[in-house]
């Protein structure tokens, strides 16, 4: 669980660009497109692609061609090449991508893609976690809402297709009254098709654990024990909810509290909830704060009973508060040191948000290394 929490930590933030390798000359980049559905194919012959990512923004473009062993190779880089690439394919209609690895000009470096065959069964997708984001504010209270999204299944799950042949895999239906709808990355017309009273995602879920991610906040008018659902057509495994409010709590069938977390930005409430069946409800009120507080020095803590799974979740979720409200300071009590090889993306996010702010990065490039920044430490803290 450490690993997840470390990746949602930085999930939300970029990563300035790294540097560039010197003399990557008379090295090579290879790989192997293997299919991990049963009797799968491997389009030999279709073309692969390597892109390096670098200062922000995509730089050099390599192309080649499957072989018939499903294998690639790059090499006779030009002086653009360097650092940070990811390769692809294009297979059924789905983009596939390699982790996301640097080139240093040391040594050949292998740059595998898994691919699957396209199925329009959702019965894998699962929503392994599921984050809420509450901050009310006088009379209106912003709610974020992050998935993560896992495919248990051996087939990319591609969705069903609408009327106009777009396809969809997982809808979202914000609570009546929504408004000022804000997407983590791609939105409207770009990735998600819709409105602010509907809208569906178009990215295909491919097998394994977190493949797919969903990130967006609307705003709601709040009143004292305004009552709040969620309804999503999918299974979720676990639900961690944080309320940036000393006064203010949740309280609904199958909501667990879970205590008071002190961060830097105030005392921050948190429950747990789940698991979930495809379509159940998840429901809360808002209700005056009754959990109680014990101060320890600076700490703020309440008294439960360990758990290390629903701690950990918590843990992500408080954190991935901080990144909500727009701080990159919030501490939790007790905070699992972070993997050693994820310190420099840690080190990098204040210069790289200073960019973007400064107008150095376009809004493309910003959300394009967003899109890289995370395949990287997905892969990263799945090792």
């Amino acid at each position: 669980m450490k690993r997840a929490f470390w990746f949602l930590l930085v999930v939300f933030v970029l990563l300035p660009g790294m540097a560039l390798a010197q003399g990557v000359g008379g090295v090579a980049v290879t790989g192997q497109v293997t299919n991990g559905t049963p009797d799968g194919t491997i389009p030999v012959g279709d073309p692969v692609t390597l892109q390096f990512y670098s200062q922000g923004e995509w730089t050099a473009i390599y192309t080649t061609t499957l072989s018939a062993d499903g294998s690639f190779r790059f090499a006779d880089f030009g002086s653009d090449a360097g650092g940070d690439f990811i390769t692809h394919i294009l297979y059924q209609g789905v983009d596939y991508y390699s982790s996301p690895t640097k080139l240093t000009g040391e040594a050949d470096v292998v740059a595998d893609i898994a691919i699957y065959e396209p199925t329009t069964d959702p019965s894998g997708v699962v929503i392994d976690q599921m984050h809420y984001f509450i901050a009310p504010s006088g009379d209106t209270v912003r709610i974020a809402e992050y998935y993560l999204v896992g495919n248990t299944g051996d087939r990319t799950y591609i969705g069903t297709e609408n009327a106009d042949g777009t396809r969809t895999t997982l809808a979202f239906t914000p609570p009546a009254g929504a408004s000022d709808l804000y997407f983590d990355g791609p939105g409207l017309e770009e990735r998600f098709v819709g409105d602010i009273a509907r809208f569906a995602d178009t990215r295909p879920i491919p097998p394994g654990k977190t493949a797919v991610d969903v990130d967006f906040s609307y705003q709601l008018p709040f009143t004292d024990g305004m009552r709040v659902e969620r309804v999503v057509d999918a299974p979720i495994t676990l639900v961690a909810l944080i309320v940036s409010s000393e006064r203010i709590g949740l309280a609904g069938p199958g909501l667990n509290p879970q205590g008071m977390m002190n961060t830097q930005m105030g005392t921050a409430a948190s429950y747990s909830a789940g698991p979930l069946a495809a379509g159940e409800p998840l429901a809360f009120t808002f209700v005056p704060q009754t959990m109680t507080v014990t101060k320890t020095g600076s700490d703020t803590t309440s008294t439960r009973t360990a758990n290390p799974t629903r701690d950990a979740l918590l843990g992500v979720a408080a954190l991935a508060l901080a990144a909500f409200v727009g701080y990159r300071l919030m501490k939790p009590a007790s905070v699992p040191p972070p993997p050693e090889a994820a310190r420099p993306f840690l080190e990098a996010i204040a210069a790289l948000d200073a960019r973007f702010a400064a107008g150095e990065l376009s809004e493309e490039a910003y959300r394009q290394g967003r899109e890289m920044l995370k395949q990287q430490l997905l892969a990263l803290l799945q090792q």
